[in-house]
């Protein structure tokens, strides 16, 4: 079965408490693929680091989605925020 994969990032109105973040997933699967790329607000936390994670998809859509904090975004523009970030990670 061919991956569907979605894209989203952070609303503009809730990236001074989010960060920035974009998101890879796919509706069928268990994870979602996180960027984090600044913090926002600090707060403790693996989740709360710049980096790249693999989240649950319950946590996707009870803390994101569900919040409308999501909104859908381009798949090139995903990637290249992935792309800054894993460089800046190496």
């Amino acid at each position: 079965m061919k991956k569907r994969y979605q894209y989203f990032k952070i609303t503009s109105e809730r990236r001074d408490y989010l960060g920035e973040r974009y998101f890879k997933a796919d509706m069928s699967a268990w994870d979602v693929i996180q960027v984090v790329k600044t913090v926002g607000e600090t707060k403790k936390g693996r989740g709360h680091t710049f980096g790249v994670y693999l989240i649950s998809r319950l946590t996707f859509f009870s803390n994101y989605l569900a919040m409308n904090y999501a909104v859908p975004c381009s798949e090139k523009e995903y990637t290249k925020h992935l792309k800054e970030v894993i460089a800046l990670l190496i």
